[in-house]
């Protein structure tokens, strides 16, 4: 694959990036640094592309050169010019790149469904401490001891020991 080709290849798959959905997925500050990191160094590397593409190569006026410099040196110049040959870029690292990037969605998913789980334990304690508070208006220091023996326990043992003011800790 040419270094063309591979620069096309590679602008044509960053196009496909939702950046939006990104944003939106990515709720921490170090998270959003991050994909703004990204997004920053993809676009420098588009825009060098664009740029790399957009090049054309230079073509040598000869015979001006031969008018106002040595005729002898610009033949050799020429000549050695023309024996550069420059090896098409066989290009190896997108096949790395690219299970990089599989294994990077991969646990991204599986980090995605993680929070789900969690996400959904923390639903259902926020819920159970709604309901707790809202028992808090209702509940006697019976109901409260029942449930909280040691603080009963504590208490007695206080009152045994003839502690009655506020702790002192």
């Amino acid at each position: 694959m040419s270094a063309k080709a591979a620069a096309e290849k590679a602008v044509k798959t960053v196009r496909g990036i939702d950046w939006g959905l990104l944003e939106r997925l990515v709720k921490s500050d170090d998270g959003r640094k991050e994909l703004l990191t990204l997004r920053r160094t993809i676009d420098e590397t588009r825009t060098q592309l664009d740029l790399f593409r957009k090049r054309k190569p230079v073509n040598i006026d000869w015979n001006y050169y031969k008018a106002e410099l040595n005729p002898v040196m610009i033949d050799e110049f020429k000549a050695a010019y023309e024996d550069v040959k420059i090896g098409e870029y066989k290009e190896t690292l997108s096949p790395k790149f690219e299970q990089d990037y599989k294994e990077m969605v991969t646990k991204a998913a599986e980090a995605a469904k993680e929070a789900k789980v969690e996400a959904a334990k923390l639903e259902a304690e926020a819920k159970e401490l709604e309901k707790q508070k809202a028992a808090l208006k209702t509940l006697t220091a019976d109901e409260y001891f029942k449930s909280h023996p040691q603080v009963l326990e504590q208490i007695d043992d206080e009152i045994r020991q003839g502690i009655w003011g506020p702790s002192k800790e």
